[in-house]
């Protein structure tokens, strides 16, 4: 596909500043200085500045930095979208892009629809900004003619995303690793601990990782044997959330264990995030990704649930809540609320079909509890 020329193209001219920036690495850097300025009024949350950063770095990678922002055409977007369809995620491994691709059964590793959707939603919204603040003579997305989207209603992946009930116990008995003997090395169990305490709440409770990063001690409310999380979620939602009575014992003995690894590795005990690192800084959302990888490798390794094993997203395991709480006869409402929505319509596209679920149903019906009579 032909490349942007980086000398400069004749363009209509418009009113134009000294400051103006005219590559497309000057204006994303721009941009993002933008959005985290609307982020600071909470105009925007912060959970999404990772989001909208990696996907400028994947634009001004596919275009150059140095091409000039005034060149990009209608076309050239079109084959953009091609272009980041087959291109190589960088925030995985090659090994585990190409588990992802065999999940979806794509030879071609391209990538899902949302994720294609998402990028060009952040270009649309940087290439509109860029048009506002006069730094190009008209928005170029406005006459593609390659259109990404995902139809209304239309399921994320049509593979089950949720774990079944085998596959998410399995997750939690062996995920966290080989629980420590008492004569353990404290950085053993702390990371042990604290592995374990994370993967319940990312499967009882479906808790974002963002969320799970941003929890302070300040938003714990603890009384007696019962503990609520103040969660903060997507848009500065909040919402409160009791950890099950089973994960008060894990939980308590991670906060002991993370105390006991402070003192001995003389971290900085002041720290406000409840689940911090080796280093004793704050886990971020890579880390938990890391994680749960990790956690599912421990299945396929373990010769006794290796057949359980499936390569999952922490996405997935707030997938596996959503359909196990409404598997235990949960109010969908209550899920809803779980999980932090505002619409319960979001809700139901995370409940996916349990194993057996229509048979029992159909065996069920109440037309059935008693004989039908041919009518006379």
């Amino acid at each position: 596909m032909t490349k942007l020329e980086t000398t400069r193209p004749m363009a209509p001219e418009r009113s134009r500043t000294k400051a103006q920036p005219e590559t497309v690495a000057e204006a994303v850097e721009v941009y993002i200085q933008h959005y985290e300025q609307l982020v600071s009024i909470g105009q925007r949350s912060p959970s999404t500045i990772p989001t909208i950063t990696h996907h400028l770095d994947d634009l001004v990678h596919l275009l150059g930095k140095n091409t000039w922002l005034s060149s990009i055409t209608p076309q050239r977007l079109d084959e953009l979208v091609i272009e980041y369809a087959k291109l190589p995620d960088r925030r995985y491994s090659e090994y585990r892009q190409q588990q992802r691709a065999q999940e979806r059964h794509d030879k071609a590793q391209v990538r899902s629809m949302y994720t294609q959707q998402g990028f060009m939603a952040v270009v649309r919204g940087f290439l509109r900004y860029a048009y506002k603040q006069d730094w190009i003579a008209a928005d170029p997305t406005q006459k593609m003619t390659i259109k990404v989207s995902v139809k209304a209603g239309a399921p994320v992946n049509p593979k089950r995303k949720a774990l079944t009930f085998e596959q998410a116990k399995a997750l939690l008995e062996v995920g966290p690793g080989t629980p420590p003997e008492a004569s353990a090395p404290v950085r053993k169990v702390f990371v042990y601990t604290r592995d374990r305490v994370i993967l319940h709440l990312l499967t009882l409770l479906g808790l974002r990782i963002s969320e799970i990063s941003k929890l302070n001690f300040a938003d714990l409310n603890r009384n007696g044997h019962e503990l609520t999380l103040h969660i903060i979620g997507k848009g500065n939602v909040e919402r409160y959330t009791p950890v099950p009575e089973g994960v008060i014992g894990m939980w308590d003995e991670y906060i002991s264990a993370r105390d006991e690894y402070i003192r001995a590795k003389k971290l900085d005990a002041t720290i406000p995030a409840v689940f911090i690192s080796t280093r004793g800084n704050r886990l971020t959302n890579l880390a938990l990704q890391r994680l749960v990888n990790e956690a599912s490798k421990r299945v396929l390794e373990d010769p006794e649930r290796s057949h359980l094993y499936r390569a999952i997203t922490p996405h997935a395991l707030r997938h596996t809540a959503a359909t196990s709480s409404l598997g235990a006869d949960w109010n969908l409402k209550l899920v809803s609320k779980m999980l932090g929505h505002s619409n319960i319509s979001v809700t139901s596209r995370y409940l996916d079909l349990l194993d057996g679920e229509l048979e029992a149903a159909v065996n069920a019906h109440p037309l059935l509890t008693s004989p039908l009579r041919p009518s006379p």
